[in-house]
Parts: structure tokens; C-alpha cells; sequence
């Protein structure tokens, strides 16, 4: 996985330009026991308590990669603290089933050269998706791979 930084130290960047231009409070977060999609969620959902109960944040973004991906989504359902979710180069596994119980709006978005989980895993997600059409989003950056590495 990405770990705290992301691939290519894009998690850093993402966050700062986030807190920038809209205000907010980011976390980059490590999982305690990456690869183990229970575990995990839990520590999204420790992240959120602990950013509601020591900043006051009710509303919270939820932006995963790969791996990451499945969690965010496993985390959001049932979680009305989660206003909407972005994958990026998601995994189906451990999301397939629970994507449908999703009502937030999500954007999936993935590289069409990644060769470490292809493209048809968001194509997946995003038809597994039942919120609105108006609240899904597939984004698919072609030629782009799993780092998102063509910027």
C-alpha cells in the first residue's frame, strides 16, 4: 500500500492542497494492520471520532487508494458523518457487495494503463454503485496507471 505518504508522496500534496484551497482540516492517515480490511475500517472510524470529538468536525470526505479504496467504502456505510467518498484505483474486493448499500455520492476514479488493479475494478464498483446516477461519478484517466503517475 501507500501508507501514510501514498504513491509517489501524492497523499502529502493532495492534503495540503485540500486544507488550502477549501478551508478544511485533513488527516493522512497509517493503518495499525495494513491489508486487514476490519482492522482498517476501524481506524477510519477511530479517525472520525477522534476529529469530531477533538476539532468538532461532523462532516467528513473520505478519499482512499487501492486498498484504501475498499476501506473507505466498507467505512462509510451506516456512517452519516461521511458526506461522500472518492476512490481512487480502488480494489473490488471487500467493496463489491457494500458499494450498493452506499447513499452518499462517490467519485471513482482510475488510471486505464494500471496494471497492479485494472481499470474494470472502479468500472465495477461504479455499476455496483445504486445511488443516483447524479450522485456517482467514474472518472478513468487514460493511459494513466496505478500511481496516477502522468499527473
Amino acid at each position: 500500500g501507500g501508507g501514510v505518504t501514498g504513491p509517489t508522496s501524492l497523499y502529502t500534496t493532495l492534503a495540503e492542497k485540500i486544507a488550502q484551497n477549501f478551508g478544511c482540516y485533513t488527516v493522512r492517515m497509517d493503518f495499525r494492520i495494513p491489508a486487514m480490511m476490519d482492522p482498517c475500517v476501524h481506524d477510519v472510524t477511530a479517525t472520525i471520532n477522534w476529529l469530531e470529538n477533538n476539532y468538532g468536525v461532523k462532516d467528513n470526505i473520505l478519499i482512499g487508494w487501492s486498498f484504501g479504496g475498499a476501506v473507505v467504502i466498507r467505512a462509510a456505510v451506516n456512517e452519516k458523518r461521511v458526506l461522500g467518498l472518492v476512490t481512487i484505483a480502488s480494489q473490488t474486493a471487500g467493496a463489491l457487495k457494500e458499494v450498493s448499500r452506499l447513499t452518499q455520492p462517490i467519485l471513482f476514479i482510475h488510471g486505464t494503463k494500471d496494471t497492479t488493479l485494472n481499470s474494470y475494478c472502479s468500472e465495477s464498483l461504479y455499476a455496483h454503485a445504486t445511488v443516483p446516477e447524479d450522485r456517482k461519478e467514474l472518472l478513468l484517466l487514460q493511459g494513466d496507471d496505478h500511481c496516477l503517475s502522468n499527473g
